[in-house]
This record gives structure tokens, C-alpha cells and sequence, in this order.
């Protein structure tokens, strides 16, 4: 069926597009080989109806509640999957239909299912009770949800962001009372895309997503975010936290057993056609500890709109989006992807959910199939392509990672044919990306043959231009006089231009403001005293450079 426009703009209704790369190369293209790979799908029952943007929640009983969804017109009905007899049954309807929801297993083993869309934004929320197989309503938000995200709290309350309708609202659900309040709001509007989670500290991550809230369609490049935000559910407040490498909105987010955060995959809001995003394949890492994001090596297939499931294993199942049937496995020990085999059906807006024996149900539409991870496949493997010749930008002391190669079955070996690799950034190649920290500041260009684990091999020349290290380059701020007109242009050298000024802690005088364009602090200010201020400057590449000045105003 065609998907209309509201269905187009979120998940389950975005296309994927195959990028091409121009670069000049040797080819040797091998044919279609099968390579044998850790991990297997394995067909059970199909859903009793067909349905994309659903919820799946694994219940304390260890089976699979699917609920709500789209298929000809909105659904009310709910099914239960048993990893028992692999089978799905019929169980109790909610009591509004509703599509692109979210649905929470609380403490209490009860589902909450809040917001949504049928026709219209929806507030409503009800209660899946698996003890009876039946739904209760429960409390309404404050605000209308489309596409929100909710988050279980370590203090057994539920956390509800974003959303079509939202703005920078956010609120909370307590199972005790059944009832909603309203919390602090996040810095940054995010309407769609975004995600939230929940932190080895308690905390609540939320990154990136779509900005902007259009009644009709834009290109939409301008409209997603790289930032970042850290909820504090001991405060109720939000703070914000580095800044992702890339914006990037219908991506997913996964704590890794270490602590960090992979978020993998999405796009930047280009616009293919209407409701169709350019998706991309760069992954990166969030530190709780540090609070920076640093690259990670790229996914083999460019994707949005997927799912990422943490295996028992500790690594990564990244599988599907939009017109993709692959699938693929992060390892957190190499921060490595490697391929694992396809599903049988591709698309977006499916779920998935690890079960209680280790194997995760991919559900969506009208089918449904379980991948083992114990088990092993087979995997058609694509021709090996060389990568682009000319590398994005590097900065020194900004760690880098750009792809070489896709295609092939990694890992893959590199030998240097001509030239040498910018230092710091040779070390780990296995990935097929040069990736790690630039240490030097100058063009590098290097010839490399890459071979993959079938012994496909490839040979291109490429060239990566460095920067010198970002650095704030103003030593001392003049004094002011109160009510008397004042200016000053921060100053800043290396990275690349254009930078963004910030002010990151501290308050400059009432009557004085910085523009973040031009590191002007300009007006006239009406406060007398002295003023503890700390900047921090940035760039294109990742670069930030951080300086603490003193504003005397007589």
C-alpha cells in the first residue's frame, strides 16, 4: 500500500537509498561468494495481523505482548508471541487504537501504553494487565504524544520525551498513582527520531532527532540535531552534555555492559523524495564519564529506522530499515562491525526483542523470525568497493573515522602500497576505515590495497587534509564601564572555520550578549562587578577549545 504522509515522516515509512561513491581505483571484483557467518534466522509463526508501527514488550512471563499498529486503518488489537511453542495468540484489545506509541514494562509487571497517533495526536494511556489479559485506562498526559520515547526509571517512574505536538516538555508517570506530572523541560525541542536512554548512573541520555514540527513537507537538512542532553531524575532537571560527531535523527541508541552508549545509524534530514531520508552508516560512542561522544568504526550498511538489540553476548545486533534485509554485529571489545546473516523479509518499523533464551523476535508487518545467535548462516557477500578518494576533514587531537571500503566480508587487510598514514590514525584498520587521532597537521596521501576474508581485493589512493589543533587564542578580556557601550571580538586559531563561540558557564553582565557566529560580546551593560566566565569554541570537524576569562565592568 502507499504510505501517506504521516506515516512517511517517522521510522516505518522512511526508504533507504544506495549511495554511490566516485573515487579512482583497481577493481578486482570477485563473484557473489556465500561467506560463513556467527548467527541465523530462523522462521516461527506469523503474526494473527499483519502490522507496522506496533510495540513489542517482553513480559515477566517471558513472552511477547505486540499491541496496537497500523494495517488498512489504526489497531486497537494485541497479540501475545510464546517462545515455547513459537505461536501467537490472540489476547485483549486496547481500548483506543493507536500507532507509533510507546509501550513500558513496569515493576508492577503491568505494560503502560501512552500516546500516539489515530487521525489525531492522542494523551491517552492505558494498562496491560497479563494476570487477566486486559486493558484499564490509566491517567492522561499533559500533552499529546506522537512518536514520543519512554523510559523506566530506576525509581519505578516512567519517563515521557518528545513527540510530535511536545515541544521541550517532558513528564513523568507514576505507577503508584496512576497519574502524570510534568517535569523539567529539555533544552532542545526535539519532535521525532530522538532517543532516551537510561544510564548505568540513573540518569536519562537523550540525543539528537528532528527539531521541527512541519505541517507539510521541507528539506528537512536543517532540522536535525547533534546535541545532547543528560536528565537528572534526582534534580528533574536537564543538563546538556557534549555534542554528537554527526546530526543524526532516526538512529538507535544501546548501553553497551561497559557503560557507554553506541549510537548507530540514522540520517541527517536529507530528503530523497517525500518521506524518503538519505541514510548513513558512521557510529559513534557517548561517555558517561567524560560526557564527550568519540567515532567508532562504521556500520557495513548505511541504515535508519533499524533496530539495535545488546545480545547476552555483549555485542550488538543491528538489523534491517527501510528497504534492507541485512543485518550486522558491533563488538564493543574491537569496536568492529561484522555482518551476520539477513533476514528473510526487509523494512523498517519492525521490532525487536531479546528473549529470556537469549535469541531476539523481529516482528512486523506479517511476518516474524528469531535470530540465534549461537547458530550459524550463510551470507551472500556484496562486491568489495573502494571508498571515496578524498577523506572528510581531520583535526589534530579529534578522533577521526572515515571509511575506506565497503562491501566484501570483513575483516579486512590493508597493505601499504605507496605513501604513509597520517600518524595516528593507521593503527586499527580492520575495520576497512582509517580511524584513531591525528597526532600531525598536514595533507596526507596514501595508496593501500584492502583484501577481505574471502580474498576479494581492491586498491585506491586517497587523500586526507588535517587541521591543527582548535585553540582559544584570547588571553584577557578590557574592562567595561557600567551604562557605557562595550565590545570585543573573542579570538580563536587552528580547526576550521566557521567556529561557534559558546559560553559555558558563568553569566556575562545584564546588557552584554555573545553572538556565537562572530565571538562578539557586545551591548551596554547596566551591572557593575567582576565576572568569572568560561568559553568554549568550536568547529566543523569536532574540534573544541575551552578558555576561563575574568570581565571587569566598572
Amino acid at each position: 500500500m502507499k504510505r501517506t504522509r504521516n506515516f512517511a515522516r517517522h521510522p516505518f515509512g522512511l526508504i533507504m537509498m544506495l549511495v554511490s561513491l566516485n573515487s579512482v581505483a583497481t577493481f578486482v571484483l570477485e563473484p557473489v561468494a556465500h561467506a560463513q557467518v556467527s548467527g541465523d534466522w530462523i522462521p516461527t509463526s506469523s503474526l494473527n495481523t499483519p502490522r507496522y508501527g506496533l510495540t513489542a514488550t517482553l513480559l515477566a512471563n517471558g513472552k511477547v505482548l505486540v499491541a496496537g499498529g497500523y494495517n488498512t486503518g489504526f489497531l486497537n488489537s494485541a497479540e501475545l508471541y510464546d517462545p515455547a511453542t513459537g505461536t501467537w495468540s490472540i489476547t485483549g484489545s486496547l481500548n483506543t487504537p493507536r500507532y507509533v506509541h510507546t509501550a513500558t514494562l513496569l515493576a508492577n509487571g503491568k505494560v503502560l501504553v501512552v500516546g500516539g497517533y489515530n487521525g489525531g495526536f492522542l494523551n491517552s494511556a492505558e494498562l496491560y494487565d497479563p494476570a487477566t489479559g486486559t486493558w484499564s485506562i490509566t491517567g492522561s498526559l499533559n500533552t499529546p504524544r506522537y512518536g514520543p520515547t519512554a523510559t523506566l526509571l530506576a525509581n519505578g517512574k516512567v519517563l515521557v520525551v518528545g513527540g510530535d505536538n511536545s515541544g521541550s516538555s517532558a513528564e513523568l508517570y507514576d505507577p503508584a498513582t496512576g497519574t502524570w506530572s510534568v517535569t523539567g523541560s529539555l533544552n532542545t525541542p526535539r519532535y521525532y527520531g530522538l532517543t532516551a536512554t537510561l544510564l548505568a548512573n540513573g540518569k536519562v541520555l537523550v540525543a539528537a532527532g528532528f527539531t521541527g514540527f512541519y505541517s507539510g513537507y521541507c528539506p528537512c537538512i536543517d532540522f536535525v540535531s547533534n546535541n545532547a542532553e543528560i536528565y537528572d531524575p534526582a534534580t528533574g532537571t536537564w543538563s546538556v552534555t557534549g555534542n554528537l560527531k554527526t546530526p543524526r535523527g532516526l538512529h538507535t541508541a544501546t548501553l553497551l555492559p561497559n557503560g557507554k552508549v553506541l549510537a548507530a545509524g540514522g540520517t541527517d534530514g536529507t530528503l530523497i523524495d517525500i518521506g524518503e531520508y538519505v541514510p548513513f552508516s558512521s557510529a559513534e560512542l557517548y561517555d558517561p564519564a567524560t560526557g564527550n561522544w568519540s567515532l567508532t568504526a562504521s556500520l557495513n550498511t548505511a541504515r535508519n529506522s533499524h533496530t539495535a538489540t545488546l545480545l547476552s553476548n555483549g555485542k550488538v545486533l543491528a538489523a534491517a530499515g527501510y528497504y534492507t534485509d541485512t543485518a550486522e554485529l558491533y563488538d564493543p571489545s574491537t569496536g568492529v562491525w561484522s555482518f551476520t546473516a539477513s533476514l528473510s523479509t526487509p523494512g523498517s518499523g519492525h521490532t525487536a526483542t531479546l528473549l529470556q533464551n537469549g535469541q531476539v523476535l523481529v516482528a512486523g508487518d506479517d511476518s516474524a523470525e528469531l535470530y540465534d545467535p549461537t547458530a550459524e548462516g550463510t551470507l551472500p557477500t556484496l562486491p568489495l568497493i573502494i571508498g571515496a578518494p578524498v577523506l572528510p576533514d581531520a583535526e589534530v587531537g579529534v578522533t577521526y573515522s572515515a571509511p575506506l571500503v565497503s562491501g566484501g566480508h570483513p575483516p579486512y587487510t590493508v597493505n601499504n602500497v605507496k605513501g604513509v598514514f597520517p600518524q595516528g590514525l593507521g593503527d586499527t584498520l580492520a575495520s576497512g576505515a582509517l580511524s584513531g587521532t591525528p597526532a600531525s597537521s598536514r595533507s596526507k596521501s596514501f595508496t593501500i590495497q584492502i583484501t577481505d576474508d574471502l580474498g576479494s581485493s581492491v586498491t585506491g589512493t586517497f587523500t586526507v587534509k588535517i587541521f591543527r589543533a582548535l585553540e582559544n587564542t584570547t588571553r584577557a578580556l578590557k574592562a567595561g564601564i557600567n551604562g557605557r557601550a562595550y565590545k570585543i571580538t573573542l579570538k580563536a586559531a587552528g580547526g576550521k572555520k566557521p567556529y561557534n563561540w559558546s559560553l559555558a558557564s558563568g553569566n556575562l553582565p545584564t546588557g552584554l550578549t555573545l553572538n556565537g557566529l562572530t565571538g562578539a560580546i557586545a551591548g551596554t551593560p547596566v551591572e557593575s562587578g567582576t565576572f568569572d566566565l568560561t568559553f568554549h569554541v568550536t568547529d566543523p570537524v569536532g574540534g573544541i577549545a575551552e578558555t576561563a576569562l575574568t570581565l571587569t565592568i566598572k
